[in-house]
């Protein structure tokens, strides 16, 4: 039997805002992570900003909510940033 990559899935990676106290920490884990080959990383952010000018920000925000909800992580790092 081959063995699986593990998945570990990081809700709340920043991207656009500033990194500050445990978001730092979340960041930093989750770019170590993903540099490391045994394991398989995904990343979903979990700020959102909604541009009335931006007709396609709805697309952006489906396709991370997709791939998180097909993803069968063994890992799971949540943030509770903006909660």
């Amino acid at each position: 039997m081959p063995n699986k990559t593990p998945v570990v899935l990081f809700f709340g990676y920043g991207v656009d805002f500033p990194s500050i106290g445990g978001l730092i920490w979340t960041k930093k884990i989750a770019d170590y992570v993903s540099q490391n080959k045994n394991f398989k990383v995904r990343k979903i952010r979990n700020d959102i900003v909604i541009d009335k000018a931006d007709f396609i920000f709805p697309l952006r925000y489906l396709k991370d909510a997709l791939i998180a909800f097909f993803t069968i992580p063994d890992i799971v790092i949540l943030s509770d940033y903006g909660s």
